[in-house]
């Protein structure tokens, strides 16, 4: 069938904010002590997408992880982007297929980061972990097609980690595309049905 929905993940798709993760679970590690690896192979290998399991990881309180991440935001207040090309790709694909974004992140917090970067009217549904499981449990994506009234093969769900398919695969999507841009490399992503390197080749992948 015609593909007519394409789903967004936010962070390691449209904003680029690995570098600012890693440096945050870094200096938790110097924190508590945790002897870790300093370079960036290290984290994409480590994470998790849902942050929790990478927790475990550690046996780390997570209640004091999250006060440390938060009180880091509030401190630091760090600058997050969006990829270089990620809003040409939008414009584009908001043409012809509805668009959504189904984020381990916040609703709350992230749709603050859409306005700012001026993308945020190209989505007709935002679903986040305000009100759906951690992917990769299948449920925002679900949630997404539910509220649309799309089939899911008529859907194509682009994430930059491993949990991403999990959680594609097992909504049954049409088809899952993964990002080496983000936070996995391409090693943990070969169950994608697409692999692209760059947001513009996002656009073809997704036909």
């Amino acid at each position: 069938m015609k593909t007519r929905l394409v789903i967004f993940d936010f962070d390691g798709v449209i904003a680029d904010t690995f570098s600012i993760t890693a440096r945050i679970w870094r200096q938790y590690a110097k924190k508590t002590k945790i002897e870790v690896a300093q370079d960036d192979n290290f984290f994409r290998k480590f994470f998790e997408l849902d942050w929790r399991l990478s927790a475990d990881k550690w046996k780390i309180d997570k209640d004091d992880f999250i006060r440390f991440y938060n009180e880091y935001y509030k401190k630091n207040n760090p600058a997050i982007k969006i990829f270089p090309g990620i809003k040409k790709v939008l414009d584009t694909l908001s043409r012809d297929y509805i668009l959504a974004v189904a984020t381990n992140n916040k609703v709350k917090k992230i749709i603050p980061r859409l306005e700012e970067f001026e993308i945020k009217n190209h989505f007709q549904v935002i679903v986040g972990v305000d009100e759906c499981e951690y992917k990769p449990s299948p449920e925002m994506l679900l949630k997404i097609i539910q509220n649309l009234k799309i089939s899911p093969n008529q859907s194509v769900f682009i994430g930059d980690m491993d949990g991403d398919i999990i959680a594609g695969r097992q909504a049954k999507l049409k088809k899952i595309i993964a990002v080496t841009y983000g936070f996995h490399s391409k090693e943990r992503l070969i169950d994608a049905d697409a692999i692209v390197d760059t947001p513009e080749e996002i656009i073809e992948a997704v036909k």
